[in-house]
């Protein structure tokens, strides 16, 4: 429950690549869909803050640019100030790095 709504999130084993994948139901993401603060923690044990604002991303302080629908529909591409992949459904952001110094996995909460 998320903000007293149900939201369907499951967190799955993928055997395939010894990891785990979050599934949530996607539909396509616009720019100002998941505007707001959230509190992230990651698969590491860190915890930060991040920020979207329209097309603006700032995840623990690193700021970049995000492109909607991109990989595919339903996700947002963060370009090289903190490159990775996000998801995002009814409050709770999903991140995905591609750099390899990062956490693999950020999850967080919009408050």
């Amino acid at each position: 429950m998320v903000n007293g709504s149900p939201l369907h999130l499951h967190l799955v084993r993928d055997g395939s690549n010894n990891g785990m994948r979050l599934l949530a139901p996607q539909m396509s993401l616009a720019s100002g869909t998941a505007d707001g603060s959230f509190s992230m923690a990651s698969a590491r044990g860190d915890h930060r803050a991040a920020t979207v604002a329209g097309t603006s991303f700032n995840l623990g302080g690193a700021a970049s640019t995000l492109g909607f629908d991109l990989p595919v529909p339903g996700m947002a591409l963060a370009d090289a100030g903190r490159p990775g992949q996000m998801i995002f459904n009814g409050g709770v952001l999903a991140f995905v790095s591609t750099d390899a110094a990062q956490p693999a996995l950020e999850i967080g909460v919009r408050h």
